[in-house]
């Protein structure tokens, strides 16, 4: 059996072919798993069985992603600038995620003072840029909305080599 770094060196250096068979395997898998979903999701009949859903749904994630750190330290998060404008405001901020993880982002926030439901909006990148994205946050922003929007690791300028 191959390892993986031997299967990596041979297909880097393989000349990449997308055949119409590979793509058929791949969309067959592809279809196989959303027709799984499908069912799994036209079973669920009561409250309970959405909740225990919910908790599959959040351990599969989890398990995929190699779990979240144990941490809970502080963010020192602080604001570098401020941008004003009609009916919300945008603070540029800096805070670490995991000790010496910096994210930047952008709080978006109404004017008005008092509680607020908040959305959290990781950002990307889109073939035409951020502005759709931006521009939606605000939107949120003047509706009573606060959206913090950050570029997730390994997009933009936001890569951690």
């Amino acid at each position: 059996m191959r390892s993986f770094l031997q299967i990596a060196l041979l297909l880097a250096a393989t000349p990449l072919v997308w055949s119409a068979d590979l793509l058929a395997w791949m969309d067959a898998i592809a279809q196989h798993q959303l027709a799984a979903r499908e069912a799994a999701i036209a079973e669920l009949r009561t409250p309970a069985d959405a909740e225990r859903r919910k908790e599959y749904v959040r351990k599969k994630v989890l398990d995929l992603m190699g779990g979240l750190p144990d941490y809970s330290g502080p963010l020192n998060a602080q604001v570098t600038g401020r941008i004003d404008r009609d009916g919300y405001a945008i603070e540029k901020v800096i805070f670490e995620s995991l000790p010496r993880l910096f994210v930047t982002a952008n709080l978006y926030r109404p004017l008005a003072s008092g509680r607020r439901p908040g959305i959290l909006m990781p950002v990307g990148h889109l073939e035409s840029g951020k502005a759709a994205l931006q521009q939606m946050a605000a939107n949120l922003a003047r509706k009573g909305f606060v959206v913090l929007t950050y570029d997730p690791i390994g997009q933009g300028a936001r890569l951690q080599a």
